[in-house]
């Protein structure tokens, strides 16, 4: 009984940890044509991503009619970044999608999933093991 307990313990955050590496590649491969520049591009534009939320986020909305917005003679930070976000996309443009490279990060992102479903079972298994048969 211990070494399935054993098993269950390092088996579960084991299976997970492969699951959620299985599914970032997945999710990479899907959304590899959004992508106008290099794996150490991306890894680049992935540092910036904090950033992109925050002007995101910090984005004015349309002003209402009539309603006089004052804006600062030179471009805030939010604003720089909305700028380069919107030069990455149209860049990304030109890239057209691999379809079957897709299908693949479609595959491995279901499979991924997979992974980390069975690998939270292995954890559920492994703490109720310990709570109802107490060690």
């Amino acid at each position: 009984m211990e070494t399935l307990h054993a098993v269950f313990s390092i088996g579960g955050p084991l299976v997970t940890l492969v699951g959620v590496a299985v599914s970032v590649l997945g999710t990479f491969l899907l959304t590899k044509w959004y992508h106008p520049y290099t794996e150490e591009g991306f890894l680049d534009h992935l540092m910036d991503t904090p950033l992109f939320v925050m002007a995101v986020l910090h984005k004015k909305n349309e002003p209402i009619p009539g309603e006089e917005i004052q804006r600062p003679e030179r471009p805030t930070e939010a604003e720089k970044k909305l700028y380069d976000l919107e030069r990455i996309s149209r860049i990304a443009e030109v890239n057209k999608e691999r379809r079957a490279v897709s299908l693949v990060g479609v595959d491995l992102l279901f499979i991924g999933f997979v992974l980390q479903g069975v690998g939270a079972v292995s954890s559920l298994i492994d703490v109720s093991w310990v709570h109802i048969f107490g060690r």
